[in-house]
């Protein structure tokens, strides 16, 4: 009769794994898409922040040239 339970519980205990990994995949199933969808939206705001940023720098740049550019004339000048 122990033998015949302990049967059982492997069976059963098979089955709850079975239906553990089945679950898990069907999870993986449908959260695979939502995730590449946010990845995707993390990349374009990290490229879009290295824009920004290098806009910046290109302003920065060019007030240092005009601000430079007119130390040399007011120099020249006198």
């Amino acid at each position: 009769m122990k033998t015949n339970q302990k049967g059982q519980a492997d069976v059963v205990l098979a089955a709850l794994c079975f239906l553990a990994i089945l679950i898990v995949l069907v999870l993986i199933m449908f959260a695979w898409p939502h995730y590449k969808v946010w990845k995707q939206g993390m990349n374009g705001q990290a490229l879009l922040a290295e824009a920004e940023q290098s806009k910046m720098i290109q302003v920065q740049t060019a007030r240092a040239e005009l601000e430079s550019a007119k130390l040399r004339a007011e120099a020249i000048k006198t």
